[in-house]
């Protein structure tokens, strides 16, 4: 065991690409659960079972890469003035299993789920991200400044999705504030959040 974040040598590696169809942090779990399910089993029987000495490899650092954990809470905050693709990368990013990124809705926090980019409606002023543009009470078209953004999940405190309650002119807006704020390092140590 090292000192360092996710430092020292190792015993066994293999590499694999995501398939395109994942979008969301679920989706990329799954993925991977198989992988390492098909890996350790491999390497436990070569370890055990054949009996084959697992050297020891170094990590080439030259090519690492390390980004540090995220805390939806203060850093999940939707930014209404990127592009379309831009925040939907970003919602899915908080998708499932977590609790999903968040903005403002009517003065109450709201997490958003299951969306997608759309460029059929055009594009849209800066001052017109944000503004829902319909709802057909199953998804709401949000306009953003390089398209529009397809929300099927808009997510209350109590869990209830609430696109019902939603009407053509709301707006999603995410105060200055928590954007900055959302750029701050949070630090975790062995008993979680610091």
């Amino acid at each position: 065991v090292e000192v360092g974040v996710d430092d020292g040598d190792i015993l066994a590696c293999e590499e694999f690409i995501y398939p395109p169809e994942c979008r969301t942090p679920r989706d990329y779990m799954t993925f991977q659960e198989n992988k390492y399910s098909i890996f350790l089993e491999k390497l436990l029987t070569d370890a055990f079972v054949s009996g084959i000495k697992l050297p020891r490899i170094s990590q080439l650092e030259h090519f690492s890469t390390y980004w540090p954990r995220l805390h939806t809470p203060s850093q999940g905050w939707v930014n209404w003035s990127w592009k379309a693709s831009e925040i939907e990368r970003f919602i899915c990013a908080f998708d499932d299993p977590y609790s999903g990124a968040q903005t403002l809705w009517k003065k109450q926090i709201v997490h958003l789920k299951s969306v997608v980019a759309d460029y059929n409606e055009g594009f849209f002023h800066p001052f017109q991200s944000g503004l829902i543009l319909r709802n057909n009470k199953r998804w709401l078209v949000v306009s953003t400044r390089h398209g529009c953004i397809i929300i099927q999940s808009v997510v209350n405190s109590e869990g209830d999705n609430i696109i019902s309650n939603m009407s053509p002119g709301d707006r999603f807006i995410t105060p200055k504030n928590k954007l900055e704020g959302s750029f701050e390092r949070i630090i975790y140590d062995s008993n979680g959040l610091k």
